[in-house]
């Protein structure tokens, strides 16, 4: 109970069975029922329950709307408590009108205290301080006592308990009680007089019965007393059944007691008076007959066979019984594989590193060995050396100068291969001439005045571009006129070619006509000075300019009444 309860002013209202109280100072009651016995809630609900109502005091120093708690822990016997829920009371300067319910209760023997049938008025306490009425309409369920009179010989059991009687004449008496519930769930007093006769007013008889039969609801063998017959002991034998049951399997071909199918088989059997039934069960096994393929490699052998083919064997199965085995037997040969291999120096090949020939045994897919013959060429690291003379303005591996370089390249094998490249680059010219033309002369075909600019191809094969300023003479310019009276036939240049141009020195001259006669070579500068003359007979000529300087100079070949002109890049 709460400690602001004055535990002075307890007082018991109402209970409903007989009980001992304890009470200490710290606010603690013990109830005790002795012996309550109540019965199972699901049997009488009613009579299952027990109460007890008091009330009590608060504190006088307790002041208005304060909280008092108390609980209860419920036990019994030895079991866990039941806690119940918190009662709630609170300090209140007045009472609201009082809560009044009304029940109707059915009990044994009593119900808080009332142990008459009627009407009862009872007054609790309720959470918030106040009073609440309650009215019971109580019905009284009476308890009954009973006497019952037994009659047992020596050593006969009732209730579980076996009597025996000492005495050699007289009989023994004993008395008990047993507690019994109504059908309404009260309290049945059951009061027990037992006489026990002297063991030798007993009379015995002797029963034998068969299997599956009954005597007096004995099935098994045994003494016990009649319930039929007062102090008869009955000494029952039961005989052992003749029911048999045989489970028999057997052969295909085969019988027993007449039957060769599979199947239950009965019949009725007797012994004395008793009768009985003979089953036989019966199970006829097949001939077993399989097939096997099994796949070996060669050189390995199955159940001594190792030739490819169908061998049909007989066996004796585990139940006894023949069995045929068919064996398809497949030889799986040995497979050899033969790889030509070429491989970089520096590289290896599944651990092989220098060429050679290398025989490996492998497990092929089928699980036989494979052999496999590896004949591998290890290909060494070539040093290529290169020299490439190009023009300018190519690339060559990056490279555009003249110069030597080395570096790593993938041959046609697809091996790293080191190159040394010696470049050089020649260059690309550009030349300037002025030309001047005498009437009726051509400059590769042009006679007008003008600029024109010719593509040439050096010695080495590269681009030269040569500009031409072409002016017109008159007649009577000095360098028009001529120390004949003749007609100068003026040639195409395209009948002159030079080799090669530019040049350095040597030069070839070839002329394209049929030319027998002697003629003169003359060599002029530019600027029209002549540098150079000599005699010349046939269609090719040779001479050597390398001791003039780098510049143009015209070429002109006069043969009686024809001139060849043409010019030349002296570098």
């Amino acid at each position: 109970m709460d400690s602001n309860l004055d535990i002075e002013t307890l007082e018991i209202l109402s209970v409903s069975h007989e009980y001992r109280a304890n009470i200490d100072f710290k606010n603690k009651m013990t109830i005790l029922f002795d012996n309550i016995l109540l019965p199972d809630s699901t049997t009488n609900l009613a009579a299952s329950q027990g109460m007890i109502s008091y009330r009590i005091k608060p504190k006088k120093e307790i002041d208005y709307e304060s909280c008092m708690i108390s609980e209860a822990n419920i036990y019994f016997d030895r079991n866990a408590p039941i806690n119940t829920n918190n009662a709630v009371a609170i300090m209140r300067a007045h009472c609201e009108t009082p809560i009044i319910t009304e029940i109707d209760i059915e009990a044994c023997g009593s119900f808080w205290g009332h142990r008459d049938d009627g009407r009862y008025r009872d007054v609790f306490n309720a959470v918030d301080g106040c009073d609440s009425i309650r009215f019971v309409n109580l019905k009284v369920l009476q308890d009954y006592e009973v006497q019952e009179n037994v009659v047992l010989c020596d050593g006969e059991a009732y209730n579980g308990l076996t009597y025996y009687n000492s005495d050699d004449w007289d009989s023994a008496f004993y008395a008990t009680t047993k507690r019994l519930q109504t059908v309404e769930g009260c309290d049945s007093i059951v009061s027990v007089a037992i006489e026990v006769r002297p063991y030798w007013d007993i009379s015995r008889k002797y029963i034998t019965i068969c299997h599956g039969e009954s005597y007096q609801g004995q099935t098994t063998s045994g003494i016990f007393f009649s319930n039929e017959e007062s102090c008869t002991e009955i000494s029952l034998t039961v005989l052992p059944s003749i029911d048999e049951e045989i489970d028999m399997t057997i052969c295909a071909g085969e019988s027993f007691l007449g039957h060769n199918i599979t199947g239950s088989y009965t019949e009725s059997v007797q012994d004395g008076e008793c009768e009985g039934t003979k089953t036989l069960n019966l199970t006829v096994l097949e001939a077993i007959s399989s097939e096997q393929m099994v796949d070996i490699c060669m050189g390995e052998s199955y159940e001594s066979y190792d030739q490819s083919g169908r061998y049909v064997d007989s066996y004796i199965s585990i139940d006894g019984c023949d069995s045929n085995r068919v064996l398809i037997l497949n030889v799986l040969p040995i497979s050899y594989e033969i790889i030509n291999l070429e491989i970089c120096a520096g590289t290896t090949y599944e651990g092989y590193a220098e060429s050679g020939t290398y025989e490996d045994l492998y497990s092929a897919q089928n699980g036989c060995d494979s052999i496999r013959l590896l004949n591998l060429e290890v290909l060494q690291t070539n040093e290529v050396f290169l020299h490439l003379e190009v023009c300018e303005g190519s690339n060559i591996g990056g490279y555009t100068d003249s110069g030597t370089y080395n570096y790593g390249a993938i041959d046609e094998n697809g091996c790293e291969s080191i190159v040394e490249l010696e470049l050089i680059v020649h260059p690309n010219y550009s030349t300037q001439e002025e030309i001047r033309l005498c009437p009726g002369e051509d400059y590769n075909g042009h006679t007008e005045e003008g600029e024109y600019q010719e593509l040439l191809t050096t010695t080495e094969g590269c681009d030269s571009i040569h500009t031409v300023f072409i002016s017109l003479l008159n007649e009577d310019h000095i360098a028009c006129m001529t120390s004949s009276n003749e007609e100068i036939i003026h040639v195409n240049s395209e009948a002159l070619i030079v080799m090669p141009n530019p040049t350095a020195g040597p030069t070839k001259l070839e002329i394209r006509k049929a030319i027998n006669d002697e003629g003169t070579l003359k060599i002029y500068s530019i600027e029209k000075s002549k540098v150079f003359e000599s005699k010349v007979m046939g269609t090719e000529i040779f001479f050597d300019i390398s001791e003039m300087e780098a510049g143009i100079y015209l070429i002109n070949i006069q043969y009686q009444n024809r001139v060849f002109t043409s010019k030349v890049l002296k570098i």
